[in-house]
């Protein structure tokens, strides 16, 4: 789990590859301090796992040798000062497509350490360690509330490519209902072809590699089983008609727990008739459960707040592409 070093690394003292079995009960705390006023329910829960795994060599071992996707970051480096660690950056492998890149993720710097370049250092760290280890440009997603971390990446040379945001269910009565005309059933083969189109445009396949998704999991007949037997999907899809015509497709995505994902598939001409009513089945139909969903930032946003979902966050998904911005 330790990272090879950089040229960065090797020039400076302070800077060094993280070693999991010794710094990450202390990367844990460093990400509790830096983030306690933005940590959502799935954050905290991650730190309570780094917590865990830190205090329990054996989960850590396991962790460490397994091939699946763990809490433990694959690579990263630390900032060490006088013994305390008071910096952070993670690197997560990812595969898509037959490329391998990296996700530049918990970048971390303690309140009493900032404005002394220790972020900008980290991050030069990570993007020269992703570019020797892969053979796709680094990502990484930074809360699009967090103007000043932006401007460093962007001078770092990220560049903006999308801006997304996360929904999450309330228990706030939604506004809507189905309008007259309009009719939901079980989604039929012959809606796959629209379906596809409209999903690819709202979801865009660069996006995708971080949910472990893609339109194929939702395909008709024996692809789409298959495929989702593989990945270990459970789905049920919905197609929405208005006057006979199809105008949408939903997908919920169960994880094995009480939270669970939306997919939508919308007639961009209909997008207005068919989120909220969308929205209003999935919450009638799936009552007892947590429901999520992606949806590009700016878009139907009072519309979305209206059917009872409260906006969990708002990403800039920022991809390294060596123009670097002053």
């Amino acid at each position: 789990m330790t990272t090879l070093s950089t040229p960065l690394v090797r020039q400076h003292p302070h800077l060094r590859p993280f070693n999991a079995r010794k710094d990450l009960l202390s990367v844990a705390n460093l990400i509790e301090i830096c983030f306690a006023s933005t940590l959502d329910a799935d954050g905290r829960r991650y730190v309570r796992q780094l917590k865990h795994m830190a205090r329990n060599t054996a989960a850590l071992q396991m962790a460490i040798g397994s091939h699946n996707r763990s809490p433990v970051p694959a690579a990263g480096f630390v900032w060490e000062e006088r013994g305390e660690i008071v910096g952070n950056i993670s690197l997560i492998p990812f595969t898509w497509h037959s490329k391998r890149f990296y996700l530049i993720a918990n970048v971390a710097v303690n309140p009493a350490y900032r404005r002394r370049g220790i972020g900008r250092q980290l991050t030069q760290a990570g993007v020269e360690y992703a570019l020797s280890h892969s053979n796709a440009a680094p990502w990484l997603q930074v809360r699009a509330d967090n103007p000043t971390a932006i401007r460093l990446y962007q001078s770092l040379g990220f560049v903006e490519k999308y801006r997304r945001n996360t929904w999450l269910s309330t228990h706030q009565q939604s506004e809507a209902t189905l309008l007259a005309g309009m009719r939901v059933t079980t989604r039929q083969r012959g809606d796959w072809a629209l379906q596809k189109r409209w999903f690819d445009s709202l979801y865009p396949d660069d996006i995708l590699w971080q949910f472990d998704f893609t339109a194929q999991a939702q395909a008709p007949g024996i692809s789409g089983w298959w495929h989702r037997l593989l990945k270990g999907i459970f789905l049920r899809q919905w197609s929405i008609r208005f006057r006979g015509q199809l105008t949408g497709v939903l997908s919920w995505q169960s994880q094995g727990g009480a939270h669970t994902r939306l997919w939508l598939s919308i007639h961009p001409t209909y997008e207005q008739l068919t989120l909220p009513a969308m929205l209003w089945y999935a919450r009638q139909r799936l009552k007892r459960y947590h429901l999520t969903f992606n949806y590009p930032a700016g878009r139907q946003e009072a519309l979305i707040l209206n059917q009872g979902f409260v906006l969990q966050h708002t990403l800039v998904w920022m991809r390294w592409q060596n123009i670097a911005k002053a």
